[in-house]
Order: structure tokens, then sequence, then C-alpha cells
């Protein structure tokens, strides 16, 4: 488990090009102050939408939609980066990521690397924010719903949201499901690795699929009046049958040639010659044909090994960046062979063993860049392998036509050298029999490429059944090995929120004696029971919320086996609690994180407490009525 900060160093927004507001935020408790509708909510909504997050048209708030961008500076592991997005309403436009600090951004505007916001051909935004926070080695395929803007959804208690539910609102149904929910808390609480998410995701993907070829399979059978036994190699025993049934008859023709006397009529010269020109085209044709089958055969091996190839250079990459993140910052104070002190040890510009200048290497960039080509690469020859494919199916459905041909065509050959006018009465005797076993070859042939395909989708269906009953017993065998660590954070959690309950006002009468009711926290369901209940009143349940929210930072901080950031924004002001009540939550804030470190808290507050109306928790000065945050 890789443990991973968030930090916001700096926030800017425009409107084309003045900047209406330009803050730096620091370590610990950050509050931004200000009275009822000034636009306090509206900063945390941006700096969500800079991070990734999304907005639908109708949470967008005035003067927010005539802004035209906002850029943030963040650190990650104590690395600087900057964020640039465009604000486009209906729309989910990309983000600019720069290796560096916002003043140096302005300087280098070559540097800026784009990244969409979903998966497609190269690397999204959430793909690398998910390398540079060191959870890469989780992020598969099938994770396509677990992004920033899900992440995010926990992070950020936000005043739109429903107070008795856990998450941030999702207007997007599609986005939110309780499987997705559990995944994100399992994601960000380290309870499984993912593994048994994605293991469940892929069980539903694998049991949609086995419906889907067990309907074709029962329809192909009743369409096609095939057995369901039948099987290619029974096919082709079946033709080998008939052929040895024509040899035979042949075979009896020629005892019966043998028993007359041959008149000395010629045969059909032209004709005969006609058929051999015939089966020469054919013969290369079948060769033709043949040579490309095994050529394409060569390619498609060549396009696997590179696709195992780029899988392996990805793993690779990635593995090389943690190694530089990691051993980067390893201080040598002596010679690891001479054990010699070592001068000047904590140069930051230099490497710290070979003292070689480091200020003009973008080793993050270049990562960045190499990722994104190698996505794309693997995308191209993936659409080049499938083509290969169909071209190969193609000219094996070729080769069986022109077989077929070439046969008839060396048994017309075949006839045609036993003409004569006597011939002919043996002839006509067995061209019937021999006529109707040729007819029963041909249908014999033309069944196969249906046989083959009944064959493919029995042996997918087969494989489908033994990966679903995989994935059952692996789920089971994780569910198991997790559930040790699901109950320890869960009880965790309990235990904060409850004792954040007990420090409240005492205006909820459940919550003086919180720590000795039952609680169930279900991140499927989206709920947090206090003795089988999920709502009190409204400000209630902002203070029930906020204590869960604060208890997942609070947790966080001292689990070195969560990914929580250790970045949380709470805009809790959302019931518009009375001032009492507003203020106690506050100071309970800043006692319970006084002796914490490396983290970040953004709150806003109206009725601030006096222990936070200072510069030191201070984000900007105070604003007060009718003097908005942003102002266009």
């Amino acid at each position: 488990m890789t443990r991973s900060r968030l930090k916001l160093n700096r926030l800017l927004i425009f409107k084309d090009e003045n900047i209406l507001y330009d803050e730096k935020f620091h370590d610990g408790i950050n509050v931004i102050r200000g009275e009822h509708s000034v636009g306090k909510s509206t900063i945390f909504d941006l700096i969500f939408y800079a991070l990734g997050g999304e907005l639908k048209s109708e949470e967008w708030k005035e003067p927010a939609d005539d802004c035209t961008k906002v850029s943030t500076e963040i650190e990650i592991n104590d690395k600087v980066f900057t964020l640039s997005r465009d604000i486009k309403i209906d729309k989910k436009p990309d983000i600019s990521i720069y290796d560096g600090s916002y003043e140096k951004s302005i300087k280098e505007s070559s540097k800026w690397y784009n990244f969409g916001p979903v998966r497609r051909k190269k690397a999204s935004f959430s793909e690398m924010l998910f390398e540079y926070l060191a959870w890469g080695e989780q992020k598969t395929d099938l994770l396509t719903n677990l992004t920033m803007h899900q992440i995010l959804r926990l992070c950020y208690l936000s005043q739109s949201s429903d107070p008795i539910k856990i998450f941030r609102k999702e207007l997007n149904s599609h986005g939110d499901n309780g499987n997705t929910r559990q995944a994100i808390a399992e994601f960000l609480f380290g309870l499984d690795d993912l593994q048994s998410y994605e293991m469940r995701q892929e069980k539903i993907k694998k049991e949609n699929h086995l419906l889907k070829l067990e309907s074709k399979l029962e329809s192909n059978l009743e369409i096609l009046n095939i057995p369901n036994d039948s099987s290619t190699n029974k096919i082709s025993e079946l033709i080998d049958d008939e052929k040895n049934k024509i040899k035979l008859l042949n075979k009896q023709k020629e005892e019966k040639f043998k028993s007359i006397t041959f008149d000395g009529n010629k045969m059909n010269i032209i004709e005969r010659e006609s058929i051999q020109k015939e089966i020469k085209v054919l013969n290369i044709n079948l060769s033709m044909i043949s040579q490309s089958i095994n050529k394409l055969k060569y390619e498609i091996d060549d396009c696997v090994l590179f696709s195992k190839s780029l899988d392996f250079r990805i793993k690779s990459l990635g593995e090389s960046r943690s190694t530089y993140v990691s051993l980067g910052l390893v201080s040598f104070s002596h010679c690891p062979v001479c054990f010699s002190p070592i001068e000047d040890s904590s140069c930051v510009d230099k490497c710290n063993l070979c003292k070689k200048e480091l200020k003009n290497l973008d080793l993050l960039g270049n990562y960045t860049e190499t990722y994104s080509e190698l996505k794309f690469q693997k995308n191209q020859n993936n659409q080049v392998l499938t083509n290969l494919r169909t071209r190969l199916e193609d000219n094996e459905k070729n080769l069986i036509k022109k077989t077929i041909d070439y046969e008839q065509s060396q048994r017309n050959l075949s006839e045609l050298s036993y003409i004569s006018n006597e011939r002919e009465l043996i002839i006509e005797k067995y061209a019937k029999n021999v006529s109707n076993i040729e007819n029963k070859i041909k249908e014999y042939y033309e069944m196969i490429p249906i046989v083959k395909s009944i064959e493919e989708i029995k042996s997918e269906i087969n494989e489908s059944q033994q990966e679903i009953s995989n994935l059952n017993s692996g789920i089971t065998l994780l569910e198991n090995s997790s559930k040790h660590r699901k109950e320890k954070v869960l009880d965790e959690l309990a235990i904060l929120s409850t004792k954040l309950l007990e420090n409240d006002t005492g205006n909820e009468e459940t919550f003086k004696n919180a720590t000795n009711c039952s609680v169930e926290i279900d991140f499927e369901k989206d709920r947090w029971l206090l003795n089988e209940r999920v709502s009190f009143s409204e400000s209630s349940n902002a203070i029930k919320k906020s204590a869960l929210h604060l208890a997942f930072l609070l947790q966080a901080i001292d689990d070195n086996e969560t990914r929580y950031p250790l970045f949380s924004i709470m805009d809790f002001e959302c019931a518009d609690l009375n001032e009492e009540r507003s203020k106690n939550l506050q100071d309970n804030i800043v006692k319970i994180l006084e002796n914490k470190g490396n983290f970040q808290l953004l709150i806003t507050s109206s009725k601030v407490s006096d222990k936070l109306n200072n510069d030191r928790y201070g984000v900007g000065r105070y604003y007060s009525k009718n003097d908005y945050i942003l102002k266009i």
C-alpha cells in the first residue's frame, strides 16, 4: 500500500485574461470566511471542478458560470504540479498539467500536457493523477467509473449534497450505484486493494456475456437444425466417408469398363484441356490462399508478441517512475563504496549521489509523454490485430470454397477420361449416386463454418463458466481475507464520529450518548445509521455528516494502509446552523486536529469561531455582506 497526499497550494479563477480570484492555501485547516451568499461554496465547487470533478449545468452558480478558466497549483507527495481547466457548461473539457509551480508554468507554455476526462486512446487526466498519487498499480481497464470525480465525492462535503447521504450528490444516475460507491470507499480506505471490486465487475460482465452466448447457441441450433453434438471433426469424418463412397463407385465403374470393348471414340480434348486449365488456376489460387493464411498467422503472432511487449514496457515504465520517485529523495551523507563524507548532500538541484544537475531534467514530463504514447501504440496494435484476424477468417472461408471447386473439377476431369458411347451407359448408371454424394459433401463443407462458429460459442461458454467459477472463488477468498480490515476501519470510523457527536452543543438528545449507540456505516447504500436511525433534524443531520467526514480525515491521518489523500473539503454550514452550534463545531475541529500534521482541511464559515478568525487559518479576508468573492 502506497501512502499518498494531495494538497492545494494556490487557486486562480479567470474571466478571459482577468484574474478574479488568486489565493494561496496552507497545511492544516484553511477557512474561507464571509457572510451568507458571498460565494464561499462557489469557490469550493471550482476547486472540485479543477481537480477533475464534473458539474452539471444546474449545479453551476452565478457568477462561476461566467468565468472562463480555473487553475490550481497542487502538491502530490511533495511534488508540485499546476492544473488548468477551461470552464464550459454542459461539457467535459480537457485538463492541462504542468510539471512545476504556477509561476514557472506561465513562463513555459510549451511544456503543458493535455489530458481528456475519459479513458480513450491516450491516458486520461484521472489515470495520470492516479499515477502521480502512486495508485497506478490499481488502475485497470475495468475501472472505467473510478475517476478523480468519483474519488472527490467522498472527500467533498458540498452544500448541495443530501445531508443524510454519505457521498456528494451525483446527478448522473449512471455514475451512482451501490457497487461504485462501495468501490470508492474500499479504494480510499484500503479495504481490499480493489481486487474484489474488479472481480465483481468482471463477474457481472461474464454473466451477461454467458447469457448472450447461451441464447445465441440455442437460436443457432434451432434455426439451422443442427444437432447439439455436431463438431467439425465429425463433419470431416462424414466428408471422408462420402469421398470413400465415390472412390468405391469409381472403382466399380472401372471394373465395368474393363468388361466392355473400347469402340475408339475420341474423348473431348477441348473440354478436357479447359478443365485442366481450370484445375491449374484453382491449384495456384489454393497455393496463394494458403501462403496468405500462413503469412497472416505469422503477422498475428507478431502483433500478439508486440502487445505483450507493450504491456511489459508500460509495467516497467510505472516501476521505473516509482523507483525514481522513491530513490530520488534519498540523500547520501557518505559514499556507499568508500564511506567518505559527501559534501553538499542537501543540494536540491543536484543528484544526491552523482551531483549531476537535475533542474533541466523533465523526468516526470517525459514519463507522462511516454506513458501516453505506449497506450496509443497498444490501441493501434489491437486494431491491427482485429483486422488481421478478420482477414484470416475470410481467407479460410475462401480456401474451403476453392477446395470444393478444385475437387469438383478433378472429378469432372476423371469422368471425361472414361467417356465413350458404350461407357456413357455405365456412367449414367453411377452418375445419379455420385451426384447425390457430391451434393451431400457440398452440404457438409457448407456446414463447416457454421459448426465451427457453434464450436467457438460452446468453447466461449465453457471458458465463461470456468472464469465465473474462478471469480466466485476469488471473491470469496478476498472477502474473507479483507473482513478483518473492513471491521477495523468501520469500527474506527464509528468511534471517531460518535465521539465528535458527543462534543456537540447538546441540541440532539441522541448525540449526547452517541458512543453507546449502535452504528452502521453503509457505503453501498449511502447511509449512516445511529441507533438504526438515518435522519434527525436538518441542523443535526449537518453535524452528523460533518462528524463522519471529519472521521474520514482523522482515520486516514493515523492509518498507513489508507489511500484517502489526507485532503478534505467541508462546506458544513449547508443546514444554516445557529451561531453557537456552528462555532462549537469549528472549535472541536481545531481542538481535535491541533496536534495532527500532514493533512489539509478546507472549510467555510459565515459565523467564524474566534479560534479560526485569523491569518493563521484564514484564506483571504472576511467577506462582508454584498462583498462578493468573485466580481465580474
